[in-house]
């Protein structure tokens, strides 16, 4: 994506020698917040999920910034980014179940057979 912002947003990249601690404090919250530990909790996850309902997890962090955003920031929501939203917990939830369900059936043949 560098290419693409630096062709996009050139002002921004030839001032960030200028940027005030609150910017690079923003930045470095992002790190820590946004990128480490939430890390830290899918790998934690992943210890306990399978990789692909772990997985699942990453199409939910949109719908959660959109929601931060409109709690922190006083952003409002659109019919699009609800709709979205709808479509992305949906969506987690069938895959989960079906996941489920899948696991519950494979166990169930598994004792049926004596294994």
């Amino acid at each position: 994506m560098l290419p693409v912002a630096l062709y996009t947003e050139p002002a921004t990249f030839r001032s960030i020698p200028d940027f005030r601690p609150r910017v690079w404090l923003g930045f470095l919250s992002l790190a820590v917040l946004q990128y480490f530990f939430a890390m830290l909790i899918f790998l934690t996850v992943l210890t306990r999920l399978d990789a692909t309902q772990a997985g699942l997890s990453n199409y939910l962090i949109t719908f959660f910034g959109v929601l931060a955003a409109a709690i922190v920031l006083g952003e409002r929501f659109t019919a699009n980014m609800v709709i979205g939203g709808l479509l992305v917990l949906s969506g987690t939830l069938l895959v989960t179940l079906y996941e489920g369900r899948k696991k519950a059936e494979a166990a169930a043949k598994m004792a049926a057979s004596g294994e």
